[in-house]
């Protein structure tokens, strides 16, 4: 882990990060897909990360500490499903398909490479990388049972961009690393050789459009936005 905690700093080193005078806060809407990597649809298929994509949704709430530097809170449902035409691993025959669907919970922060300030007209457009970590919830399609798990890894990137003073929009895409392989029900175990890959754990994306608005500022001078 050390290793991704040097990968999401290393920008910060570059970066003045000193607060503004406009600390803003957003609420905002996620809409797109979410596509799965696992046993029903590996990773080292050229496919895999546009295979069976599902719909997913969320809101988030963002705080603006500088306008290179943002934290974000995630609540994001997304459907994931799969199908063993498209994997050369044995799947079991009663498992020739999934769907289910992962609910995620996060924290996340956002590296703008350009100022940005939501509501700031001077503010155009910048994209930015995102990195964090969380929990899922999903359901188990085949024990009938729901679970939860830590995530590994959040690593993603977007372009967000000024629409008014108080609406701005963006678009971005995420994968996210989970510490199980049993996201897509397929168990490794002593009585089950040779099914799947029980080396790699599942993966999952969020890929889409957000949309926030600008609902508190915290300024030391008047806010001129």
């Amino acid at each position: 882990m050390k290793r991704y905690f040097l990968i999401l700093a290393l920008p910060l080193l570059l970066l003045d990060v000193s607060p503004v005078k406009a600390q803003t806060f957003e609420f905002g809407l996620f809409a797109g897909t979410s596509t799965y990597i696992g046993d029903y649809n590996p990773y080292n298929e050229p496919s895999s990360l546009i295979t069976a994509p599902g719909i997913s949704g969320g809101v988030f709430a963002r705080f603006n500490y500088t306008d290179h530097v943002a934290l974000r809170l995630n609540a994001i449902y997304g459907q994931i499903s799969g199908t063993a035409d498209n994997t050369t691993y044995f799947i079991p025959p009663a498992q020739q398909t999934f769907s289910t669907g992962v609910a995620e919970l996060s924290l996340i922060g956002e590296i703008n490479f350009l100022p940005y300030v939501a509501g700031d007209p001077d503010s155009k457009f910048s994209p930015y990388i995102f990195g964090g970590s969380g929990a899922v919830f999903f359901e188990d399609v085949y024990a009938q049972e729901y679970k939860i798990n830590r995530l590994g890894l959040i690593l993603g990137l977007g372009f967000k961009y000024h629409i008014t003073n108080k609406i701005n929009g963006g678009v971005e895409w995420g994968m996210r690393a989970t510490t199980t392989d049993e996201l897509d029900g397929i168990y490794h175990t002593a009585n089950s050789p040779g099914v799947g890959n029980p080396k790699v754990n599942d993966w999952y994306s969020f890929a889409g459009l957000t949309f926030t608005i600008r609902i508190r500022d915290r300024c030391s001078v008047f806010c001129p936005y």
